[in-house]
């Protein structure tokens, strides 16, 4: 039995990292009718992303490296002309904002057990 036990441990201890996928992530809430987001960062090319089916947002952001950056995103939807879908995006006004990424991790100070 605690070789069973031990297995399956080992088992989600190597398989854990591969469900937990890249990040961080930029998301947001659904959006009706939404099919692109662009996302303009100072000093970083334009990168424009495919909306999740719901109209949302999940963008990898692990590949930006500074610790503050303006940026603005923005939300497009591919024109229709009679049903059909057209090549174009009409692109929403930007929402600015900016991407904080923390810098590197401390240990908390000032924490103990004491008896009283």
């Amino acid at each position: 039995m605690n070789f069973i036990k031990t297995l399956l441990t080992l088992l989600l201890i190597l398989t854990a990292p591969a469900a937990w996928g890249a990040g961080p992530y930029l998301v947001c809430d659904p959006q009706e009718g939404v099919t692109d987001y662009k996302l303009v960062c100072l000093n970083l090319p334009e990168q424009q992303y495919p909306a999740q089916p719901d109209g949302s947002a999940k963008i990898d952001i692990s590949g930006i490296e500074s610790a503050s950056t303006q940026c603005e995103l923005f939300a497009g939807a591919a024109y229709t002309i009679d049903g059909q879908p057209q090549e174009a995006i009409e692109w929403s006004a930007s929402v600015p904002f900016v991407l904080g990424r923390p810098g590197a991790l401390q240990s908390p100070t000032n924490i103990g057990l004491r008896n009283e």
